[in-house]
């Protein structure tokens, strides 16, 4: 029987309505936290860009609609990528076949393999959810820093007033993509290791065609 091995579907399918745990709730509560934080600050930034006439209208938006971008919000996605972490030790090796014993998923029992399978999917979709997250982090602290570079020659402002905040504002931008970058290449492999582990148990939970019997 063809079947993708990426796709969870035929064990969730006959999965039971699983009740979401605590650090589940809390991890995407921290991604849809930082999704209202970004709207919010990307909003007043081009509010504030278009409260006043500018001679360049793309970098003055573009810088303050960016500006959000700091170590700060890095801590929303690497906190849910370490709950989503969390969850695939502890569920991911019921889905995991013992040594020795084949067709059994780590000794579990159905319920608790079938239980297994839906938290590590959703520690997976945390996970992409996360890489969205991170990668947006990524392009606005490019943009800060692309914007402040092209602004600060036009600062009518003497340098000994400007550096400290253009110092400022680059060393943050630059520790948000040192962080992001560390970030992303955590969440691709929980989310490879995720699809790892509900591979193995949808090529368990799909039993083969019957073959008639040649005569």
């Amino acid at each position: 029987m063809d079947h993708d091995r990426n796709d969870p579907e035929p064990v969730l399918a006959r999965a039971p309505a699983t009740p979401w745990e605590l650090q589940e709730i809390l991890g995407w509560s921290l991604l849809v936290a930082l999704l209202l934080l970004v709207v919010a600050y990307v909003a007043a930034g081009i509010i504030q860009s278009g409260a006043s006439p500018q001679e360049n209208p793309l970098e003055v938006t573009t810088y303050y609609a960016s500006d959000w971008a700091s170590p700060y919000f890095t801590i929303f996605p690497l906190a849910a990528l370490a709950i989503a972490w969390w969850q695939l030790r502890r569920w991911g090796p019921v889905l995991t076949p013992s040594d020795g014993v084949e067709g059994e998923a780590g000794g579990a029992e159905g319920g608790e393999t079938e239980a297994g399978a839906v938290h590590v999917a959703r520690a997976r979709m945390a996970a992409t959810a996360s890489v969205v997250a991170l990668v947006v982090i990524v392009f606005a602290a490019i943009g800060v820093v692309v914007t402040s570079l092209l602004l600060f020659p036009q600062s009518e402002a003497s340098g000994s007033q400007v550096w400290p905040s253009e110092a400022e504002t680059l060393a943050s931008a630059a520790t948000a993509l040192l962080l992001s970058g560390v970030g992303l290449a955590i969440a691709l492999s929980l989310r490879g290791e995720a699809s790892a582990r509900l591979a193995t148990d949808t090529e368990e939970a799909v039993e083969p065609e019957d073959v008639p019997a040649a005569e």
